[in-house]
């Protein structure tokens, strides 16, 4: 019985190795879209780590950890502010992905290489141009937020606040798109991994996609 199974285990050895020398990239388009969704929209998606050979993140965590983070440290927030930054994540995250949108084009595709055209119809930027009158009409409108015997220190941290709650009402309010964007990405085979992709100069594709969407 050993006998004859062992030519049997052979042929299914010599037929997986067959499948798996014959696996092919993923298509570029969908290599490109699944890119965006993920670092754009921190979706999570299998077709990442199939394009790209992507090892799993918790890119939602990781995004959402940027974002209160940043702000925590632009407004010295305490940890009293933990809720507030985590729903308005919720409203930035909901306002982007309802709000803008994009598509994609091959314009070439070889087995090694290829350029996929992005456009994205993305969020204006916030305008916090008069931020400092905005804050100083807040304070006049309630003479008693900074009251005489309060110290520097804590005048600081009232106009902070003043500050992050500006910025959080132009976060819930920032719904309108600017004129689409084209970008141009550029793919090569990974040397590493012939059956993935690898973005050429993706610091920089990733900076005018987050430019584009307004991120």
């Amino acid at each position: 019985m050993k006998k004859r199974i062992l030519p049997i285990l052979a042929v299914l050895s010599i037929s997986l190795t067959l499948l798996a020398g014959c696996t092919k990239k993923v298509d570029s388009e969908d290599a490109i879209s699944s890119y965006i969704k993920a670092y754009i929209y921190s979706e999570e998606t299998d077709t990442l780590q199939k394009a790209f050979a992507e090892k799993e993140m918790d890119l939602a965590k990781e995004d959402k950890e940027n974002f209160t983070t940043s702000l925590k440290e632009q407004f010295k927030l305490g940890a009293d502010y933990d809720k507030k930054l985590d729903d308005l994540y919720q409203v930035y995250q909901t306002n982007l992905k309802k709000n803008t949108k994009f598509s994609t084009k091959i314009l070439h595709e070889k087995s090694d290489k290829a350029t996929v055209e992005v456009t994205v119809s993305g969020l204006k930027e916030l305008n916090l141009d008069n931020l400092e009158e905005e804050i100083s009409q807040k304070i006049a409108a309630n003479p008693d937020l900074i009251k005489e015997d309060l110290s520097e220190e804590d005048a600081q941290k009232v106009i902070n606040q003043l500050a992050f709650d500006i910025y959080s009402e132009k976060i819930k309010a920032n719904t309108e798109t600017k004129e689409p964007i084209k970008l141009s990405i550029s793919l090569k085979e990974n040397p590493d991994d012939k059956n993935a992709w690898v973005i050429q100069n993706e610091n920089d594709i990733f900076k005018e996609l987050s430019d584009a969407f307004g991120v």
